[in-house]
């Protein structure tokens, strides 16, 4: 072997002065400990954030993806629909069990009766909510095994891949635009919270006893519901759907408006508690509908 071969196998093996430069590692390289994401820039600008491309469908063992709002994707795993991309303060989430670290994030199991193996991936003060809101009580140890599997992939899809995250570009006549916080429903009725994407928002009468939300979302075929009715607004094609909610009534109106390439939708949910029921909560919900759809852009 010749001298210069073996100062290259002596200087392989050991560090020795004089041998070229030493490669020192940053502080975190051992193993197990993992660099802070930065959340926030890594989702980027919340109202065009699109949900659906948080994840891979597969991560909850589902092949497709439903889009109803702009702010959350949905799967299916078996019989449980399982909603992907709600964001909200993380105060208003109950039931959360202590943070944990994992992969440079932080985040929180969180239950409650309806929903019992959310997920919430906190930065700042707002979360990233991934749970259940239907789901047959039978299916629901499975379905919870994979919501917690998947919820870990998508931390690490957006931990090593942040690229794949999508926006969305709204044509001129989308809702998706629109923050519905600034449309006033009626004056009698005042701002009682907005979501961080600003695709919905809550209004409440003064003595609280009547709220009204307005949400804009998306669908791919028009909502057909048992009990449903289709029925005109304001000139606008619109399903009305009246719902018994414990001591309360709740009337949906889902108006269609249609832009190239997709269907949106717009809606009224009204709530009126039983013991102040005067009118028909529809009746008040398509009094507070005239009133918005004509400041939407157009139906088609």
């Amino acid at each position: 072997m010749g001298s210069g071969r073996v100062a290259a196998a002596v200087c392989a093996l050991t560090l020795v002065s004089g041998c070229g430069t030493v490669f020192t590692p940053p502080p975190d390289y051992a193993h197990g400990v993992d660099r802070p994401v930065d959340v926030a820039a890594a989702l980027g600008d919340l109202p065009t954030l699109d949900p659906c491309s948080l994840f891979d469908p597969s991560d909850f063992g589902a092949t497709t993806t439903a889009l109803y709002t702009f702010s959350d994707c949905d799967v299916s795993v078996g019989e449980v629909h399982v909603s992907v991309g709600s964001i909200d303060k993380l105060d208003v989430f109950p039931g959360q069990d202590a943070p944990v670290e994992f992969e440079g994030m932080t985040y929180l199991a969180y239950s409650t009766q309806d929903m019992p193996c959310g997920r919430l991936l906190q930065f700042g003060s707002l979360a990233l909510a991934v749970f259940p809101w239907f789901a047959d009580t039978g299916t629901m140890t499975d379905a919870c095994d994979r919501i917690a599997a998947g919820f870990e992939k998508m931390l690490k899809r957006l931990k090593y891949t942040p690229y794949r995250i999508k926006h969305r570009t709204f044509a001129p006549t989308s809702l998706g635009g629109l923050d519905p916080c600034r449309t006033t429903p009626s004056a009698g009725l005042r701002v009682v919270k907005s979501w961080p994407t600003r695709h919905t928002c809550l209004w409440n009468d003064p003595d609280g006893q009547v709220s009204v939300q307005v949400s804009f979302g998306i669908h791919t075929t028009p909502p057909e519901e048992t009990g449903s009715e289709r029925i005109e607004v304001a000139g606008r094609p619109t399903v009305r759907y009246e719902i018994p909610i414990d001591d309360s009534l709740s009337c949906r109106l889902s108006g269609d408006h249609t832009v190239p390439g997709q269907r949106e939708h717009e809606s009224v949910n009204l709530t009126v508690y039983r013991e102040d029921l005067q009118t028909s909560p529809c009746d008040e919900a398509k009094t507070y509908a005239a009133q918005l759809w004509p400041t939407l852009p157009p139906a088609k």
